[in-house]
C-alpha cells in the first residue's frame, strides 16, 4: 500500500509539473523586436492564413496612422533582421495592441489558442518576453534557429475589466519589467474541445506604479515604485483590429 501511495504522489507531482511548464510552441513564437530605438517583445500568430506579429502599440510613434508601412527589426544570432510590415492598430486608441502584417502565410496554423474566454480570476498565468533586452542566446541555432529564447515570468489573473466601449483589460498579480511590453499572457486551456493545451489571452502593456514617500533629514522624497500589478489587453482585440475598415 505504501508503494502504491508513493507512486500516486509521484504521478500527481509529474502531472502538476507538466501543467506548469510552457511548451516550445509558445517560447519559439516570441521574439525581441526593435522599432527605431525602442525594443520590446512580440509574438507570431496566424489568422485566416495571414502571418502577423502582435506587440504593444506604444513601441511605435503615436503619429503613425493605421495601415502605415513600417520597418521593424528582429534579433537573430548577433544581428538584427529587417522586415517591411504594415502597422495595424485599433480604432480605440487606448488599446495598447499593434499588429504587424508580415505579408506572408508561412505559419499555416497556430499551435495554441488565441482567445480571451474561459479563463478565471486567480488562475495561474505566464507572461513571456525580453526584460531590459535580456535573452538566452540560441548558440549554434539548435533550439530556435538562432532566435533568442525569452524570459518567462509567472503570476495569477488578478482581475479583468471591460468598459462601455468594449475595451477589456486583464490585470495580473506579478512583477513586470521594461521589455516585456508586447509579450503574450499565457494560461492553461480548459476548453475540452481544443487540441491545444495552452492559450494566449492577452498582450502585456505595462505595470502600474505607486508613489511612496521617503522621509529624510533633507525632506521628503517621492519614489515611483512597481506596484506588482501588470496591465495587459485582451487578445480578442486583435480580431477587431484585423477587421477594421
Amino acid at each position: 500500500m505504501k508503494k502504491v501511495l508513493t507512486l500516486i504522489l509521484l504521478l500527481n507531482v509529474v502531472s502538476l509539473t507538466a501543467q506548469n511548464m510552457l511548451p516550445n510552441e509558445i517560447l519559439q513564437s516570441v521574439f525581441l523586436i526593435k522599432v527605431g530605438t525602442n525594443t520590446g517583445s512580440c509574438f507570431y500568430v496566424s489568422v485566416d492564413s495571414v502571418d502577423y506579429l502582435v506587440t504593444a502599440k506604444h513601441l511605435f510613434p503615436s503619429t503613425l496612422p493605421h495601415n502605415s508601412s513600417v520597418e521593424i527589426e528582429i534579433l537573430r544570432n548577433d544581428g538584427w533582421l529587417k522586415f517591411k510590415t504594415t502597422l495595424l492598430t485599433h480604432v480605440n486608441s487606448q488599446i495598447d495592441i499593434a499588429l504587424l502584417n508580415m505579408n506572408s502565410s508561412n505559419i499555416k496554423a497556430n499551435l495554441f489558442d488565441l482567445e480571451s474566454k474561459n479563463y478565471f480570476v486567480s488562475q495561474e498565468c505566464f507572461f513571456v518576453g525580453f526584460p531590459f533586452g535580456l535573452n538566452m542566446e540560441d548558440k549554434g541555432g539548435k533550439m530556435n534557429d538562432g532566435f533568442p529564447i525569452p524570459f518567462v515570468k509567472k503570476g495569477i489573473v488578478s482581475a479583468f475589466m471591460s468598459d462601455s466601449s468594449g475595451m477589456t483589460q486583464i490585470f495580473l498579480d506579478g512583477h513586470n519589467n521594461p521589455g516585456f511590453s508586447g509579450g503574450p499572457v499565457v494560461v492553461s486551456n480548459f476548453d475540452s474541445e481544443s487540441k491545444h493545451k495552452m492559450k494566449i489571452i492577452g498582450v502585456v502593456s505595462a505595470y502600474l506604479t505607486e508613489n511612496k514617500t521617503i522621509k529624510t533629514p533633507l525632506g521628503d522624497f517621492i519614489n515611483n515604485e512597481n506596484s506588482g500589478i501588470v496591465l495587459s489587453y485582451a487578445i480578442d482585440h486583435i480580431y477587431e483590429i484585423i477587421n477594421r475598415k
